[in-house]
């Protein structure tokens, strides 16, 4: 709501409290999401899953997130790029982004000036590649006797440094217990006063060469772009949005009121599958916790009613608080296409529909929380 708030007429003064409404607020859902992940992590619900994933697309997305952090402060941050001829590996890409932004988040955050940068080294034998992931940065570097306990939970080395930048001590220690379950590790190498160096390595086998990174299509509507969409660029375009919270539905209204997209709205499951059979929508956001019928079965009923009547597939797009593994595979199962993570940025939001109506094939739409599986 502050988001689109902002987008409203405001004097200097009003901007301001409104931008520190939307910060305080993010920091929050930062640190909720720490909490939740350690605690799941402790509990023993982590699931790692091995599907096909395209590192370059990895590599990609955690410089989309991270390359703007770096350039507000002033640092040099180069991505890398994976060795020649990569393969498609087997493992979890949104684990394995979920720990390379804590590793280049980190180093940003805790970088005054200068450069971060992500290389990345492979060896690989006949069935497997070793790839081993190096976070360097030119900040302060962590004295020997902090190194062991960086990695513990509700640690922080430097106080006065993480009550400025903000934080909870978890994220190292989520991103080693990832990388421990992965069959992996991290190590860190430092000295102070010369930055360090955090190297990420984990046994990644080949995907079998069938094996492809790429998910089904959706039907061709007009191509658009995220620049676009705001320009009305999605005239013509049906849009089906099933969310039971009158607020969301008041969000996504105001979010795509602009757009030139008819807005379809449904309190629930039932009402959901009901308008889908008589609009055809080119495209359905589907809340994933609803009365009635939720989004799983609400998709599988759509999935039906399209092979009944032999229309092309719709893509489907879940709204999810919920971004871990166990839930992208029950996205999946119910026949989605890729899911955003609420509370939900109109930016993101238009960044997918973009992609979902795009023709052609294209990868699974996943934005929003950066500190879980996306």
């Amino acid at each position: 709501m502050a988001e689109l708030m902002r987008r409203s007429p405001l004097t200097p003064e009003q901007a301001d409290l409104l931008e520190t409404i939307d910060r305080s607020g993010s920091a929050l859902m930062h640190i909720i999401n720490d909490v939740l992940d350690f605690s799941g992590i402790e509990a023993g619900h982590l699931q790692i899953e091995a599907a096909p994933f395209n590192l370059s697309a990895t590599l990609r997305d955690v410089g989309r997130i991270i390359g703007p952090l770096a350039a507000e402060k002033g640092l040099d941050f180069d991505c890398g790029a994976p060795p020649a001829q990569l393969p498609l590996l087997m493992g979890d890409a949104g684990r394995l982004r979920q720990i390379l932004i804590n590793l280049t988040g980190n180093a940003v955050k805790f970088t005054e000036a200068g450069s971060v940068s992500l290389r990345v080294v492979r060896e690989d034998g006949a069935q497997s590649a070793a790839v081993a992931f190096c976070v360097t940065d030119t900040g302060a570097g962590i004295a020997p006797q902090d190194k062991a306990r960086i990695f513990e939970p509700f640690e922080q080395v430097d106080g006065k440094l993480t009550r400025r930048h903000g934080g909870t001590g978890l994220g190292l220690a989520i991103s080693r217990r990832l990388a421990r379950a992965m069959g992996g590790d991290i190590e860190l190498t430092s000295t102070p006063g010369a930055g360090s160096s955090f190297w990420l390595t984990l046994p990644l086998r080949a995907a079998p060469r069938a094996a492809t990174a790429r998910h089904p299509a959706p039907r061709t509507v007009p191509a658009v772009d995220g620049a676009a969409v705001a320009d009305g660029a999605l005239a013509g375009v049906t849009i089906l949005a099933a969310e039971d919270n009158a607020t969301n539905r008041l969000i996504l209204r105001k979010m795509l009121e602009d757009t030139g997209a008819a807005l379809h709205l449904a309190r629930d499951g039932v009402e959901a599958v009901d308008l889908f059979s008589r609009l055809r929508p080119d495209l359905v956001l589907m809340d994933m916790s609803m009365p009635r019928r939720n989004g799983l079965d609400a998709t599988a009923h759509i999935r039906g009613i399209e092979a009944a009547r032999g229309w092309p597939r719709c893509s489907v797009l879940a709204l999810t608080a919920n971004a871990f593994a166990e839930d992208r595979v029950q996205c999946g199962a119910a026949g989605m296409d890729g899911f955003l993570i609420k509370p939900i940025r109109r930016a993101d939001l238009l960044d997918a529909l973009a992609g979902a109506l795009r023709p052609g094939p294209a990868a699974p739409a996943v934005q929003g929380r950066v500190t879980s599986s996306p």
